[in-house]
Protein backbone atom coordinates (compact mmCIF):
# COMPACT_ATOMS: atom_id res chain seq x y z
CA UNK A 1 0.00 0.00 0.00
CA UNK A 2 1.37 3.20 -0.66
CA UNK A 3 1.26 5.93 2.04
CA UNK A 4 0.18 9.66 1.70
CA UNK A 5 2.28 12.49 1.72
CA UNK A 6 2.59 14.33 4.94
CA UNK A 7 2.99 17.93 5.08
CA UNK A 8 4.19 19.70 8.55
CA UNK A 9 3.38 23.03 8.77
CA UNK A 10 5.95 25.55 10.91
CA UNK A 11 4.29 28.89 11.55
CA UNK A 12 6.24 31.93 13.10
CA UNK A 13 9.83 29.85 12.26
CA UNK A 14 11.70 32.42 13.38
CA UNK A 15 11.14 32.10 16.65
CA UNK A 16 11.89 28.10 16.08
CA UNK A 17 14.59 28.94 14.74
CA UNK A 18 15.74 31.11 18.03
CA UNK A 19 14.95 28.06 20.45
CA UNK A 20 16.75 25.46 19.02
CA UNK A 21 20.61 25.29 19.74
CA UNK A 22 23.34 23.86 17.47
CA UNK A 23 22.76 20.33 17.79
CA UNK A 24 19.38 20.73 17.26
CA UNK A 25 20.06 22.54 13.77
CA UNK A 26 22.51 20.45 12.34
CA UNK A 27 19.63 17.83 13.12
CA UNK A 28 16.58 19.93 11.66
CA UNK A 29 18.78 20.76 8.82
CA UNK A 30 19.17 16.86 8.04
CA UNK A 31 15.60 16.44 8.28
CA UNK A 32 14.87 19.37 6.06
CA UNK A 33 17.51 17.45 3.33
CA UNK A 34 16.26 13.84 3.69
CA UNK A 35 12.18 14.41 4.29
CA UNK A 36 11.16 14.57 0.51
CA UNK A 37 12.71 11.63 -0.19
CA UNK A 38 10.08 9.87 2.56
CA UNK A 39 7.36 11.52 1.42
CA UNK A 40 7.11 14.83 4.15
CA UNK A 41 7.09 18.21 2.61
CA UNK A 42 7.65 21.03 4.90
CA UNK A 43 5.62 24.56 5.07
CA UNK A 44 7.36 27.72 6.65
CA UNK A 45 6.28 30.57 7.62
CA UNK A 46 7.73 33.80 9.11
CA UNK A 47 6.64 37.19 9.63
CA UNK A 48 10.60 39.25 9.64
CA UNK A 49 13.12 37.30 7.05
CA UNK A 50 16.46 37.40 8.15
CA UNK A 51 19.81 35.30 7.43
CA UNK A 52 20.16 34.87 11.15
CA UNK A 53 15.95 33.27 11.30
CA UNK A 54 16.33 31.99 7.68
CA UNK A 55 19.29 30.22 7.27
CA UNK A 56 20.70 28.90 4.26
CA UNK A 57 20.80 25.52 4.68
CA UNK A 58 16.62 26.27 4.78
CA UNK A 59 16.33 28.45 1.65
CA UNK A 60 18.47 25.95 -0.55
CA UNK A 61 15.45 23.30 0.40
CA UNK A 62 12.97 25.85 -0.75
CA UNK A 63 10.89 24.45 -3.95
CA UNK A 64 8.11 27.19 -3.51
CA UNK A 65 8.09 30.12 -2.15
CA UNK A 66 4.95 32.79 -1.50
CA UNK A 67 6.56 36.28 -0.60
CA UNK A 68 3.80 38.77 0.73
CA UNK A 69 4.52 42.09 0.98
CA UNK A 70 7.55 43.24 2.80
CA UNK A 71 9.09 46.29 4.47
CA UNK A 72 12.86 46.22 3.75
CA UNK A 73 15.03 45.97 0.59
CA UNK A 74 16.74 43.64 2.72
CA UNK A 75 14.26 41.82 3.55
CA UNK A 76 13.89 40.88 0.12
CA UNK A 77 17.44 39.71 -0.53
CA UNK A 78 17.27 37.52 2.28
CA UNK A 79 14.48 35.36 0.52
CA UNK A 80 15.59 35.78 -2.95
CA UNK A 81 19.17 36.66 -3.31
CA UNK A 82 20.36 37.85 -6.46
CA UNK A 83 17.04 37.57 -8.24
CA UNK A 84 16.21 40.97 -6.59
CA UNK A 85 17.93 42.34 -9.82
CA UNK A 86 15.38 40.47 -12.34
CA UNK A 87 12.30 41.98 -10.23
CA UNK A 88 11.86 39.57 -6.92
CA UNK A 89 11.20 42.41 -4.99
CA UNK A 90 8.38 42.06 -2.60
CA UNK A 91 8.86 45.35 -0.42
CA UNK A 92 7.51 47.21 -3.87
CA UNK A 93 4.28 45.69 -4.15
CA UNK A 94 1.14 47.64 -4.01
CA UNK A 95 -0.17 46.67 -0.33
CA UNK A 96 -1.69 44.20 1.20
CA UNK A 97 -3.24 40.93 0.28
CA UNK A 98 -0.18 41.13 -3.06
CA UNK A 99 2.47 38.93 -3.56
CA UNK A 100 4.71 37.11 -5.69
CA UNK A 101 5.03 33.01 -6.61
CA UNK A 102 8.40 31.12 -7.39
CA UNK A 103 8.64 27.88 -8.33
CA UNK A 104 8.52 25.39 -11.54
CA UNK A 105 5.88 27.19 -12.99
CA UNK A 106 6.18 30.48 -11.90
CA UNK A 107 9.54 32.00 -13.09
CA UNK A 108 8.85 35.06 -13.56
CA UNK A 109 7.95 38.06 -11.43
CA UNK A 110 4.34 38.57 -11.96
CA UNK A 111 2.63 40.36 -9.20
CA UNK A 112 -0.64 38.27 -7.76
CA UNK A 113 -3.48 39.03 -5.57
CA UNK A 114 -4.22 35.91 -3.17
CA UNK A 115 -7.91 35.62 -2.06
CA UNK A 116 -8.99 35.78 0.92
CA UNK A 117 -12.29 33.81 2.65
CA UNK A 118 -13.81 34.27 6.10
CA UNK A 119 -13.90 31.49 8.59
CA UNK A 120 -17.73 30.26 7.89
CA UNK A 121 -16.72 29.84 4.21
CA UNK A 122 -13.29 27.92 4.85
CA UNK A 123 -14.99 25.23 7.57
CA UNK A 124 -17.48 24.87 4.38
CA UNK A 125 -14.39 23.31 1.84
CA UNK A 126 -15.05 19.57 1.74
CA UNK A 127 -11.49 18.29 2.92
CA UNK A 128 -8.93 17.09 -0.18
CA UNK A 129 -9.71 13.16 -0.37
CA UNK A 130 -6.86 10.95 -2.03
CA UNK A 131 -8.84 8.10 -3.31
CA UNK A 132 -10.86 8.63 -6.46
CA UNK A 133 -13.98 9.22 -6.41
CA UNK A 134 -16.69 6.97 -7.93
CA UNK A 135 -17.70 8.34 -11.26
CA UNK A 136 -20.96 10.21 -11.23
CA UNK A 137 -23.78 9.30 -12.82
CA UNK A 138 -26.29 12.02 -13.90
CA UNK A 139 -29.34 10.72 -13.18
CA UNK A 140 -32.48 11.66 -16.91
CA UNK A 141 -34.27 14.72 -16.20
CA UNK A 142 -37.43 14.86 -18.45
CA UNK A 143 -38.21 17.65 -19.98
CA UNK A 144 -40.27 20.25 -18.26
CA UNK A 145 -44.07 20.51 -19.29
CA UNK A 146 -45.55 23.72 -20.67
CA UNK A 147 -48.62 24.66 -19.51
CA UNK A 148 -50.97 27.68 -20.73
CA UNK A 149 -50.63 30.60 -18.80
CA UNK A 150 -53.45 31.17 -15.37
CA UNK A 151 -53.62 34.74 -15.67
CA UNK A 152 -55.13 36.76 -18.83
CA UNK A 153 -53.30 39.33 -20.29
CA UNK A 154 -55.85 41.98 -19.40
CA UNK A 155 -55.08 40.93 -15.43
CA UNK A 156 -51.64 40.76 -15.84
CA UNK A 157 -51.30 44.43 -17.43
CA UNK A 158 -53.53 45.47 -14.61
CA UNK A 159 -50.76 44.22 -12.40
CA UNK A 160 -48.09 45.54 -13.58
CA UNK A 161 -49.52 48.85 -13.24
CA UNK A 162 -49.97 48.29 -9.87
CA UNK A 163 -46.48 47.59 -9.06
CA UNK A 164 -44.81 49.78 -6.97
CA UNK A 165 -40.93 50.05 -6.07
CA UNK A 166 -40.17 51.16 -2.44
CA UNK A 167 -37.11 51.95 -1.05
CA UNK A 168 -36.99 50.16 2.83
CA UNK A 169 -35.94 52.98 4.79
CA UNK A 170 -31.55 51.58 6.87
CA UNK A 171 -32.83 50.96 10.35
CA UNK A 172 -30.34 52.36 12.94
CA UNK A 173 -27.91 50.23 14.58
CA UNK A 174 -29.71 48.99 18.38
CA UNK A 175 -27.83 50.61 21.15
CA UNK A 176 -27.17 48.37 24.19
CA UNK A 177 -29.49 48.15 27.24
CA UNK A 178 -28.03 51.47 29.19
CA UNK A 179 -29.20 53.27 25.75
CA UNK A 180 -25.80 54.17 24.58
CA UNK A 181 -23.74 52.90 22.02
CA UNK A 182 -21.29 50.13 22.38
CA UNK A 183 -17.67 51.21 23.70
CA UNK A 184 -15.22 51.92 20.68
CA UNK A 185 -11.79 49.67 20.63
CA UNK A 186 -9.70 51.86 23.36
CA UNK A 187 -6.49 51.75 20.91
CA UNK A 188 -7.98 51.22 17.38
CA UNK A 189 -4.50 52.74 15.62
CA UNK A 190 -2.69 49.48 16.95
CA UNK A 191 -4.94 47.62 14.93
CA UNK A 192 -3.54 49.49 11.55
CA UNK A 193 -0.03 48.90 12.39
CA UNK A 194 2.65 47.24 11.83
CA UNK A 195 3.65 44.61 14.86
CA UNK A 196 6.79 46.28 15.45
CA UNK A 197 5.09 49.73 14.60
CA UNK A 198 2.29 49.23 17.22
CA UNK A 199 4.90 47.91 20.21
CA UNK A 200 7.08 51.17 19.13
CA UNK A 201 3.39 53.00 19.55
CA UNK A 202 2.89 51.49 23.11
CA UNK A 203 6.37 51.43 24.59
CA UNK A 204 6.20 55.01 24.07
CA UNK A 205 3.46 55.62 26.90
CA UNK A 206 5.78 52.66 29.07
CA UNK A 207 7.17 54.04 32.21
CA UNK A 208 10.61 54.07 33.31
CA UNK A 209 10.95 50.75 34.60
CA UNK A 210 9.32 49.07 30.88
CA UNK A 211 6.65 47.03 30.10
CA UNK A 212 6.90 43.15 29.23
CA UNK A 213 6.24 41.00 26.93
CA UNK A 214 3.12 40.07 28.25
CA UNK A 215 1.98 43.30 28.90
CA UNK A 216 2.61 44.44 25.55
CA UNK A 217 0.45 41.51 24.14
CA UNK A 218 -2.00 42.92 26.15
CA UNK A 219 -1.34 46.65 24.75
CA UNK A 220 -0.94 45.67 20.95
CA UNK A 221 -4.11 42.95 20.91
CA UNK A 222 -0.95 40.75 19.08
CA UNK A 223 -0.14 37.36 19.81
CA UNK A 224 3.05 36.05 22.03
CA UNK A 225 5.29 34.87 19.30
CA UNK A 226 4.30 37.70 17.33
CA UNK A 227 5.83 40.41 20.00
CA UNK A 228 8.41 38.82 20.62
CA UNK A 229 9.47 38.73 17.28
CA UNK A 230 8.79 42.07 16.91
CA UNK A 231 10.69 43.04 20.16
CA UNK A 232 13.65 41.37 18.55
CA UNK A 233 13.56 43.24 15.47
CA UNK A 234 13.21 46.45 17.14
CA UNK A 235 16.17 45.07 19.76
CA UNK A 236 18.11 44.27 16.29
CA UNK A 237 17.65 48.04 14.93
CA UNK A 238 18.54 49.77 17.81
CA UNK A 239 15.01 51.43 18.30
CA UNK A 240 14.56 49.70 21.57
CA UNK A 241 16.61 48.14 24.48
CA UNK A 242 16.19 46.28 27.27
CA UNK A 243 16.31 47.76 30.54
CA UNK A 244 15.37 45.31 33.09
CA UNK A 245 14.71 41.45 33.08
CA UNK A 246 12.43 40.77 30.49
CA UNK A 247 11.29 44.67 30.25
CA UNK A 248 11.79 47.01 27.33
CA UNK A 249 11.53 50.70 26.72
CA UNK A 250 12.40 53.01 23.54
CA UNK A 251 15.90 53.57 23.18
CA UNK A 252 15.17 57.26 23.13
CA UNK A 253 13.63 56.98 26.11
CA UNK A 254 16.61 54.90 28.06
CA UNK A 255 19.06 57.94 27.08
CA UNK A 256 16.84 60.46 29.05
CA UNK A 257 17.00 58.56 31.78
CA UNK A 258 20.45 57.46 31.89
Amino acid sequence: MKHPDRIVMVDEGAALVRELDDDELATFFTFLEQARAFGIYLWWATQFPKGTNLPTELRSQMSAVVALKMRRQSESRVVFEDLTKEGWTPHRLPGKGWLLLLDDEHQDPEESRAAFIDEKEFRRLKPWNPTPAAPVVEPVIPPMPTYAPVVAEEVSADMDEAVQLTKVPAQSAPADLAGTAPAADPSPELAELSVPDAIRSALADAPAAGMSAAELVVATGRGKSQVYAGLQELTDDGAAVKVGRGRYVLADAAEVSA
